[in-house]
């Protein structure tokens, strides 16, 4: 879990929503990275208005608690190290994951670039070389 303020000096003599909503959005983030889109989304479905939503994401944004492009960066580097995910699917991840159209535009070539989707590809298949074949699973 990370260590994120959970009771910001702010928080006194606010407007109840307003602190369950940060206090839930501070516990949301000390268990993973969130988008904006994706924090809206949470907070939404945790019954918070629509105007104390914003004021929490301002609030997220101001003290760098989301920061889309780091994480666009260390999702990146995971699914493309970890889960071996070539271009087009990592593209399909980064769009299920709600990151901002913006975020993407001025990052996502930056990052590419720092990968050798040849050299990962030439390991899966030599990796593929490798496996029992016979095995459904492993074929797929």
């Amino acid at each position: 879990m990370k260590e994120i303020e959970t009771t910001p000096e702010g928080f006194k003599g606010e407007r109840p929503e307003l602190r369950r909503a940060r206090e839930k959005a501070l516990i949301f983030l000390s268990y993973s990275d969130y988008t904006e889109k994706r924090m809206r989304e949470k907070l939404t479905a945790s019954g918070f208005s629509d105007s104390v939503i914003e004021e929490v994401i301002f609030y997220l944004n101001e003290r760098g608690y989301i920061n889309e492009s780091k994480f666009l960066r260390s999702f990146c580097a995971y699914c493309i190290e970890k889960k071996r995910y070539g271009k087009r699917k990592l593209l399909a991840a980064i769009n299920e994951k709600g990151f901002s159209r913006e975020c993407v535009e001025e990052e996502l070539e930056n990052i590419l670039s720092d990968f050798d989707f040849i050299e990962i590809c030439k390991t899966q298949i030599e990796k593929a070389k490798k496996a029992d074949l016979s095995d459904k699973a492993a074929r797929e």
